[in-house]
């Protein structure tokens, strides 16, 4: 009681002083240069009261909660990229849907003709302009830039739908059955080796009695 008396006359902030330690990487020692207070006195109240302690337990709250946000943001992420994906999938596939996709060209037009102008002194004389559109034919050679670059981009999708959802290629696939059958001969093998293996024991040799090597 007469601690605290003294405390609060001497003007020392102890929740201030406790909850910057807390919540930063302060030393005693600046804490004693800012709040005009002993840095034992610091120190043995720190030990009394388990500032310590409570210091790596807030720690580990802010850690936590910072890894949950990054969590969810590569969570969020993640689900929009695996949309954008599959929305872009659906677009090749339709394309490839479309019989005709690949026959359109892009044909570009030029035309010229004539415009009557009165000059001025009357007569009508002749000028030529032109113009130049593009429009959308169809004819029956299929575009293979254009099918080669479609069949690149679907099979960079798919392989980034294989990616976010871990399947294996057929190639993949297949590799693994064989390691796994390969494991399991080894395992057999192993097994049979041990019940019919080279028994071991101690052989008991009879006595030598001396004189017997002469």
């Amino acid at each position: 009681m007469e601690q605290a008396s003294f405390d609060e006359m001497a003007g020392i902030n102890w929740a201030a002083i406790k909850t910057e330690y807390l919540t930063t990487k302060t030393s005693y020692r600046k804490l004693a240069e800012k709040y005009g207070v002993h840095k034992d006195a610091i120190g043995k109240r720190a030990k009394a009261e388990g500032w310590q302690t409570d210091r790596q337990m807030q720690t580990d709250r802010v850690t936590t909660k910072t890894l949950e946000k990054i969590a969810d943001k590569e969570a969020d992420r993640l689900a929009r990229l695996i949309d954008a994906t599959t929305r872009a999938i659906d677009v090749a596939m339709e394309a490839f849907e479309d019989d005709k996709q690949f026959n359109r060209y892009l044909v570009e037009k030029k035309e010229r003709y004539a415009v009557p102008q009165t000059e001025e002194n009357g007569e009508t004389a002749t000028a030529i302009s032109e113009r130049q559109w593009v429009e959308e034919q169809t004819f029956s050679k299929v575009d293979t830039k254009a099918l080669k670059d479609l069949t690149g981009i679907l099979k960079d999708l798919t392989g980034l739908m294989r990616d976010f959802y871990n399947i294996p290629t057929p190639a993949q696939a297949a590799a693994q059955k064989l390691a796994a059958e390969r494991f399991e001969l080894d395992k057999r093998r192993l097994g049979e080796g041990e019940e019919e293996g080279d028994e071991t024991g101690v052989v008991l040799m009879p006595p030598v009695l001396e004189g017997e090597d002469g």
